[in-house]
């Protein structure tokens, strides 16, 4: 993971690429999930769905989705955060899933705000499990979950 080029992270950077790769040829799947940052794909490829990070709300373009779809992706799931750079996100992967000839389906985490009106940020980091089986539920409707447990024995601590 070359972090020091910021080249890289703009135009062609999805972390854990491979490992996605890996679980959509072991598993014969062809949906990925594009989360934001490092922890967002670690938490998301935990709950047994190939995951890549865009490392930033404004890092999607054609060369990312090129390398995804040539995977044999047809779908790609968003699971972006909640505030204004998730949006931000969502919108740039139904963009660049349009012009690539890709089907996005973005999942929204809830808004919930504090006594004072102040957005109280999730992110698929800090999701708890009821919103978890939420979005598992919502994908198992057409594609296949990975039980990374069982099948490359990870597991996530929960604290």
């Amino acid at each position: 993971f070359p972090s020091h080029d910021r080249r890289w992270t703009l135009d062609s950077g999805l972390f854990q690429m491979s490992v996605a790769r890996k679980m959509i040829f072991d598993h014969d799947l062809d949906y990925i999930c594009i989360v934001e940052g490092p922890r967002d794909v670690l938490a998301t490829t935990c709950e047994g769905m190939p995951t890549v990070g865009a490392l930033g709300a404004n890092n999607s373009n054609q060369a990312k989705l090129q390398k995804i779809k040539n995977l044999g992706i047809n779908t790609i799931y968003s699971i972006a955060d909640n505030d204004s750079g998730g949006a931000k996100l969502r919108g740039n992967i139904k963009r660049e899933c349009a012009e690539a000839g890709l089907r996005h389906v973005p999942i929204k985490l809830p808004k919930e705000y504090d006594e004072k009106g102040k957005l109280i940020k999730l992110d698929p980091d800090c999701l708890d499990r009821e919103i978890w089986s939420d979005i598992k539920s919502f994908i198992k409707e057409n594609h296949d979950i990975v039980r990374v447990r069982k099948q490359y024995g990870w597991r996530r601590a929960t604290s």
